[in-house]
Order: structure tokens, then sequence, then C-alpha cells
């Protein structure tokens, strides 16, 4: 792989020496001003996989052992990396990434879809289509890019209403199961309505991207019980087909999402009962998983989690602003810090960058909403066009707070370079210098992210 960045200069030092394939970093003396290393001691206890001598989880946490990330067991602050413990497990809700403000909508919308469109000559365009206003369906669809922060709008070949939901193909065009008018649709900058249908009797359908490049779509009925079935839809063949059916029928439209070899589907079975399950594309099989607080649209992040954000609460009956995070690999729930405006039948999408974005909805009442919030840190970069040995000033904030963030060409794979340390508010102190040095003309990619949050977010320049 080419090298992207090369020495860091001028604003602070941030290289550590160390590098991976893509990235290398210049500059710095590492150690004290005598030339020595200081070396943490660490009680050999923290290093043995075992939790004990007060470890509230494996080497990590009580009075001997550095704090634990997020996800681990903790019985105060004080055992966490981020200062936050929330119901014996370590968070980030009381402190950055936070939920930021984004650019409003064109028009208010509930009940809507939304999802990325990757085309060959940007980086990534958010669509958002449908839903209804004050109970009256919408025929009009909105296209945000994030690298113009600019909305347009145009028209749709129908009004789909209410319920929607839509994925990202593998080919990166946008996909709509329209299951009550047996359409499938497609937006490729333009919207395409000749697709193959889905079968007939499916009223309410989510989809999701596959990791074997075929869109899985959950069929669900108001009215009818098990077996719903779980269907696939070739993007390349344009036909569907049926799988094993999912064992709990869900009685809302169904809210799926995608993360490595599994589709993960949340719903509700009864108007108590918030069933969250799994299907493995690579097993068939599918799993029940640990129930979320809240049924409502979930997003699998580029953080490795399933995100439930906001939704109608049962118990208090009004819309939440909380946000929940599931680790597939401990089977939990732990809280994420709280959107800033409550909401339900709204959408939820990862952009092209790779953040989180909730869109729209009912706020309160009948207050339909244009609002758009954005989790996830926000980098920004003093050129997106350069050339060959040009320098660029890079910038963030929204990162967890006091945490290393480095910078990698391309996945989040080897060591990085190190862009610095943030502080209380989570941002870098100042911009760093970059400079760009044997790069492969075109898109670079470039991956951002800190060791406390881990959310990871892309950066993309191209070189002339």
């Amino acid at each position: 792989m080419a090298l992207v960045v090369g020495a860091c200069t001028g604003h602070q030092d941030v290289s550590d020496g160390t590098s991976d394939a893509g990235l290398r970093g210049d500059g710095g003396d590492s150690g004290d001003s005598d030339g020595t290393t200081p070396i943490d001691v660490i009680d050999p206890t923290c290093t043995d996989q075992l939790q004990n001598h007060q470890e509230t989880d494996v080497d990590c946490g009580g009075p001997l052992c550095p704090p634990c990330d997020v996800d681990r067991r903790c019985a105060s602050g004080t055992d966490c990396a981020t200062g936050a413990c929330d119901d014996s497990l370590c968070v980030l809700a009381s402190s950055p990434p936070f939920w930021l403000t984004g650019i409003p909508m064109p028009s208010a919308r509930s009940g809507h879809a939304a999802a990325t469109h990757l085309s060959r000559d940007h980086r990534g365009r958010l669509v958002v289509l449908g839903g209804s206003f004050d109970k009256v369906p919408l025929d009009t669809y909105d296209v945000f890019d994030p690298e113009t922060s600019q909305w347009t709008s145009g028209q749709l070949p129908g009004a789909p209403c209410c319920g929607a939901s839509a994925a990202t193909g593998p080919d990166g065009n946008v996909y709509f199961v329209y299951a009550a008018r047996q359409q499938t649709w497609m937006y490729d900058g333009v919207w395409k309505s000749a697709l193959a249908a889905p079968p007939p009797g499916c009223v309410q359908a989510g989809p999701a991207l596959g990791s074997d490049r075929l869109l899985y779509v959950l069929c669900s009925h108001d009215v009818l019980f098990p077996p719903n079935n779980l269907l696939t839809y070739d993007t390349v063949r344009d036909r569907w087909s049926s799988l094993k059916p999912t064992p709990t029928a869900p009685v809302n439209p169904p809210w799926l999402t995608s993360l490595r070899s599994r589709v993960f589907v949340a719903s509700t079975s009864n108007g108590n009962d918030y069933p969250f399950e799994a299907y493995d594309v690579e097993t068939s099989n599918w799993s029940t998983l640990a129930q979320p607080p809240v049924p409502s649209v979930i997003a699998g992040a580029p953080d490795g989690r399933v995100y439930v954000v906001a939704g109608f609460d049962a118990r208090v009956f009004a819309p939440t602003a909380m946000v929940r995070a599931y680790n597939p690999t401990t089977n939990r729930w732990t809280v994420v810090a709280p959107l800033k405006t409550s909401r339900y039948d709204h959408a939820l999408t990862v952009g092209p960058e790779g953040r989180l974005y909730a869109l729209g909805g009912v706020n309160s009442g009948s207050n339909f909403t244009d609002s758009v919030e954005v989790y996830g840190p926000a980098v920004s970069i003093s050129a997106s066009i350069v050339t060959l040995g040009e320098t660029i000033r890079i910038s963030g904030f929204n990162f967890a707070a006091h945490a290393t963030v480095r910078i990698f060409h391309g996945g989040t794979l080897g060591s990085g370079s190190v862009l610095g340390t943030t502080n209380a508010e989570g941002a870098l102190p100042g911009s760093v210098d970059l400079k760009v040095v044997d790069a492969v003309p075109g898109n670079n990619d470039i991956t951002v992210v800190d060791d406390k949050s881990r959310y990871p977010v892309i950066v993309r320049i191209t070189v002339r």
C-alpha cells in the first residue's frame, strides 16, 4: 500500500515513531529530558487473564490495575477509562462523543427511510425518502452531501407511507422495498422502479446488506404470527428467494441492520416484549439476543456495535432521547450519550464518513421535526484535493476525552501514527500538518480513531 501521510510538522509534536503500511511519523523525542524512557510498573495480577485481587473485570479496574474499557464491568467511575460507570458497565454517556446538531432536512418527515448512496465519482450522499407529514404520505426524497453540507430534493415514483426502510446495496446504490405495493426501487442518482417485486403477502419489510452481498429482507404483518419470512434479494440477478423464518413475529415494522456475518432484527411482538434476534448468514441459524430497553431503529456502526437510537418509550408513554449500543461479543447493551431531541418514527443510517445520522421523526405529540443529529468524531482537513509533496492540515473534535487519536491509511489495522491527545472536551488541541508522500493518484481514504471511544471516521483526499 502506498504511503499517504508523511512527516508531521508544525503545530504540535504528534509522532510516537510508530507506523503502519500506509503511514509514516517522524520526529519527536519520546523520552525524558535525560534521554531515559519512564516505565510504568504494573501489578503482575493485571496481566494474568483472570479476574482477581479486587479487579472489576479481567485484568482491569480496582485499586491495582488500569481502568477498564467501555462495556467492561465496573463498581465506580474510577474503574473506567472514560470515568463513567452505569449499571455496573463502563460507558461513554458522561463524556464525548456526543450527538452534534446537523443540517436540518428540507422537510419534516416521520416513518421515512434513509440510506447512503456510494457512487464512483463521489464519496457518498445520504438519501432520505418517503414517510409522511401529519398523516399525509410524502412522494419526495432529499439528498444530503456531507462534503458541501447541502440538501437537494426530488420526486419519488410513488408515495411510500409509512414505516419505510432502505439499505445500501453491494453496488453502492440505495434499495427500497415497498412491500405494501409489492415494488422494489433502486436509486443510482435517479429512481428506478422496474425491478423484481417482493413475494406476495409481505406487508411491511426492513432490508439490510448481508456479508454475502445479498439484501436480507424480513417481512412482517400486524395480525399474523410466526413464521415471518426472511427473504433475500440478489441485486445482480434481480431475484428474490426465501430463507428460514424468524422465530418471533414482529408486530410492528421490523428494523434490520448487519455487522460482519450477522443480520440483526429489532421489533415488537407485543406491547411489552422487544425481541432482538440475529440471523447468521454463514450458518443459516437464528439466535435470540439481549433485548434493548426500547424498540426503535437500529444501525450497525463501524465501531462494531449495534446502536438503538431514541424511540417511543411505552413505560412513560412519550418519545425518548435514549441511546444504547449493543456489543455482539458480550451480548450487552450499554449507555451512550443521548440525543439532544427526543423522537420516534425517525430514520437512522450510517453516513459515508462512518458517523451515525438520526433524521426527522416526531418529537412530542404531533410535532413533526426536520432536525438532524450526528454521532461520532468530527474531522476536517484543509484541502481534499492535493498533489504529492503538499501539506494538509487536519483537526478534529468530539472524540473521547483524554484519548490518543491515531490516523491510518484505509482500514484501522496496524499501529498507525499519532495525531495527538484530546482535551477534556474531546478535541485535538490545535491542528496538525501532514505531508502527502508517495500516494496513488485518485481517491485515498484515511481513517481517524481514538483509543477510548474507538469510533472511527473516514476522511477522503484525492491525489492529483
